[in-house]
């Protein structure tokens, strides 16, 4: 990649997260936008937090799992009225995961279950995996894989798993569904700053953990995604990318968060 060049190969647009936005709408909770006081004459500055902790499993990760999911369910039935074929009735999502989104993929199945079509979940697991986990993905009803503790055994075992039911892969971070459906908290995020509040909230920055966004170059950052007919349109790959092409924009070159891997990996 070069130095001074954005990431060409993108996965996702503007319009897919706001897709998504409309698939999970209703069921994935609207997360409230709070301030502090106290927190303000600390900091000297007006501070507005999106708290996902308040989210369903407690995470953003339900948002990604959950339009995955739904969207996974359109595409099946889609291909099975085009085909002619019997009325989709079940469908199977897999996953490798220790923590949030292994809860969360477990729960978009719950809820995306209906009279039609049953929506199951198997979730591979270390077996490392503290009790707590286990047991909130066992309550919302996925069935549990257990394998050694390394990235290797998880994949290959969700990946048997796939070749043995034909089940759906939802990758915890590279599915761009997943990627189109945690987008949306920005979305919501924004939309309640100017309607939430007396008077519209004018931003000077975002502060996410492991990256903080000047406005200027977060708005340089979303024009990208929103560039019309006959303009290089770049597309989101990962979200470590796009937080990579930030630090970019802000400091004019790239920024590899491999080695800063400690600091997120806790966060789900």
């Amino acid at each position: 990649m070069s130095k001074n060049q954005p990431p060409d190969d993108y996965c996702i647009t503007l319009e897919d997260v706001k897709i998504a936005a409309s698939r999970i709408q209703g069921i994935a909770h609207r997360t409230p936008v709070l301030t502090s006081a106290s927190i303000d004459r600390l900091a000297g500055r007006n501070l507005f937090f999106k708290v996902e902790a308040l989210q369903k499993t407690g995470s953003f990760k339900f948002r990604g799992a959950l339009n995955a999911t739904k969207e996974e369910l359109e595409r099946r039935a889609a291909n099975n009225n085009n085909n002619n074929t019997q009325q989709l009735q079940t469908l199977q999502v897999v996953t490798h995961s220790s923590g949030n989104h292994a809860q969360a993929l477990a729960l978009a199945a719950k809820l995306a279950t209906t009279d039609a079509v049953e929506v199951t979940a198997t979730i591979v697991m270390p077996q490392n995996t503290p009790d707590v986990k286990r047991n909130a993905v066992a309550d919302f009803g996925a069935t549990i894989v257990l394998v050694e503790s390394t990235n290797k055994a998880r994949q290959e075992k969700a990946d048997e798993i796939v070749q043995e039911t034909g089940a759906s892969f939802i990758h915890p971070s590279e599915d761009p569904r997943v990627i189109a459906g945690q987008g949306t908290v920005c979305l919501e995020f924004l939309e309640q700053l100017k309607t939430d509040f007396p008077h519209p909230v004018d931003l000077d920055a975002v502060i996410i953990p492991g990256m903080f966004f000047c406005v200027e170059k977060m708005k340089k950052i979303m024009s990208f995604f929103a560039r019309g007919k006959g303009k290089t349109e770049f597309r989101v790959r990962t979200l470590t990318e796009i937080f990579s092409y930030a630090f970019f924009l802000s400091w004019g070159r790239w920024f590899s968060f491999r080695k800063y891997h400690h600091i997120t990996q806790y966060t789900g």
